[in-house]
């Protein structure tokens, strides 16, 4: 078939089933000749550029390189073909193959048109690119991995390895290059590798292919040293090879070593611990015990002091009530004696009667005080040492507990204002109360006036609802804030040496805080007396008895 007698179509045809693209420029670089083929190619029409420059077709950047070609065409000579960029009519650029065919008419040979054939090469550029791009990734990481990389060929001879694998051998990449890889392994190991490296390998490689495994390596310095290592195969172009990512795990497992010894220590430590543990849960114990018997001989002891108070304020109306009596009798013999001796007169008897009438007023009065203080401490004392709830008058258990610390209240010129009405009645545990503002009362005496300074002691009493609140203040020297942190806690104390325990406030707060819902604050500050606001349950007493229900 003679390829000259193709008609023009079946040509076009041809180049395009090839994937060239033929369009036509005359002697001054203008489109002359567009096909379909230029069309699918770059998206424009004929009428679209036939009479426009090659500039219509070409990015600015590229113009240069085609300007080239087409002056060397029309000067006669060979233009090689080269890759360009042409511009479409989407505006997008393509990587091209730019071959050309000049052609000469006339009877001087003179060039008159230049053939342009384009091939697309964008697919192929741009997997070159990726390409390049993925071969640039994978020499970044073989450079700046910190895990030494290997390569060895099938026989064991070292073909490359990273600056990583420098540092940890010891050794120049040059310096080992085209060695066997039994360069880095320790002399034990030459009689398991024999007289073979490829055959050692060829065992042991397809065993740990895909995993990791630790194994010992050796340094330039003929230093062995623990490694983990993981071996992958590579294919490429018919050849086969190995990478070897070697990490040094001398630490790690100097790491390991260590903490094996101290898990020993630490098991000795901890039975050595156990035991003292132990020692000390009893000491806890007998801790607990003694601080439960001292809260209890703290409770006894503030008893007894009321009892002594008591007793002493007792002597005074009965020692004034002993000797009215004595004077009643002695009255009363010598009425008899007259009454006997018949010398009774009018005068005798209105002396006597005048004396029996005082003596008896005094005796009343006497020993109704006495009654008093006895009533007020005996229901002080019930309340303080029983855990019982009843219905009580707030404002008579108040006046009870004053009563009853009467005898150390006058030893002070301190006045005690009261706020609570007369009438209040709550069902709740009367005891505790007591408790707490004894201790208060107390606190206030001992620490918070200096000697001969009259001061206001203050409660304030209200109920809302099923909440009793209680507010107790003195306007004495106050407490550091130090101290007001530690006032509750047990064995705290700012007489230390004078006969306080400190666990007069730590039974208050436990008092308060057994209560369900029981809430207990201090406000204090040096200069401004102190303030205890306490916030108790309270309710209506039950229809049925409390034995009755336990039984």
């Amino acid at each position: 078939m003679n390829f000259l007698s193709l008609s023009p179509d079946d040509f076009t045809r041809i180049l395009t089933d090839t994937g060239l693209v033929l369009f036509g420029l005359d002697a001054d670089g203008n489109i002359v000749e567009w096909t379909e083929a230029a069309k699918g190619l770059l998206g424009f029409t004929a009428r679209q550029v036939e009479g426009q420059g090659y500039e219509a077709l070409v990015p600015e950047h590229e113009i240069g390189e085609f300007r080239k070609m087409v002056d060397k065409v029309r000067r006669g000579r060979r233009v090689k073909p080269f890759r360009s960029v042409m511009r479409t009519a989407g505006g997008d650029e393509i990587h091209v193959r730019v071959a050309n065919t000049p052609i000469v008419a006339g009877e001087n040979n003179k060039v008159s048109a230049v053939l342009v054939l384009l091939q697309n090469l964008t697919d192929a550029v741009l997997a070159e690119r990726s390409l390049n791009d993925s071969v640039a990734q994978i020499r970044a990481i073989f450079q700046t991995v910190p895990d030494a990389i290997v390569i060895i060929d099938d026989s064991g001879i070292i073909e490359s390895m990273n600056p990583a694998a420098e540092t940890m051998f010891a050794y120049r990449a040059h310096e080992v290059i085209g060695r066997p890889v039994s360069v880095f392994i320790p002399e034990q190991y030459d009689e398991l590798i024999g007289e073979s490296l490829a055959t050692a390998l060829d065992e042991s490689v397809g065993a740990i292919l895909g995993t990791t495994v630790e194994a010992v390596a050796k340094r330039r310095n003929g230093a062995v040293f623990p490694v983990e290592l993981a071996v992958a195969e590579v294919e490429a172009e018919g050849r086969r090879s190995f990478a070897g990512v070697v990490r040094d795990i001398s630490e790690r497992k100097e790491a390991e070593e260590t903490m094996r010894q101290l898990n020993a220590s630490l098991e000795k430590e901890v039975e050595e611990r156990t035991r003292i543990n132990q020692d000390l849960l009893r000491a806890m114990q007998e801790l607990k015990d003694t601080q439960e018997q001292l809260v209890q001989s703290e409770k006894l002891a503030s008893l007894g002091g009321m009892v002594a108070g008591v007793a002493h304020e007792i002597n005074t109306p009965l020692g004034v009530g002993i000797t009215a009596a004595s004077i009643l009798k002695t009255h009363a013999d010598r009425f008899v004696n007259h009454v006997e001796a018949g010398t009774a007169d009018e005068k005798v008897y209105k002396s006597f009667a005048s004396v029996a009438q005082e003596s008896i007023k005094m005796l009343e009065s006497n020993l109704a005080r006495a009654a008093d203080l006895v009533k007020s401490f005996k229901q002080i004392a019930v309340d303080q040492s029983s855990s019982q709830r009843r219905t009580f008058n707030i404002h008579e258990l108040v006046h009870e507990i004053l009563t009853s610390l009467q005898p150390k209240l006058r030893k002070y010129s301190h006045k005690v204002e009261v706020e609570c009405p007369e009438g209040l009645s709550v069902y709740g545990h009367p005891g505790l109360i007591s408790q707490v503002l004894t201790n208060f009362i107390m606190n206030s005496l001992l620490h918070a006036y200096d000697e001969g300074e009259a001061g206001t002691l203050r409660i304030q009493i209200s109920v809302n609802g099923n909440r009793l609140h209680l507010v107790y203040s003195d306007d004495g020297k106050g407490m550091s804030e130090a101290d007001r942190k530690k006032v509750f806690e047990p064995f705290f104390t700012t007489r230390r040496g004078t006969g306080g325990t400190g666990l007069g406030m730590h039974i208050v707060y436990n008092l308060v805080k057994s209560e369900d819902g029981g809430q207990i604050s201090v406000h204090s500050a040096p200069g401004e007396g102190v303030r205890f606001e306490l916030d108790l349950p309270v309710g209506e007493e039950p229809a049925v008895p409390v034995e009755s229900v336990k039984n």
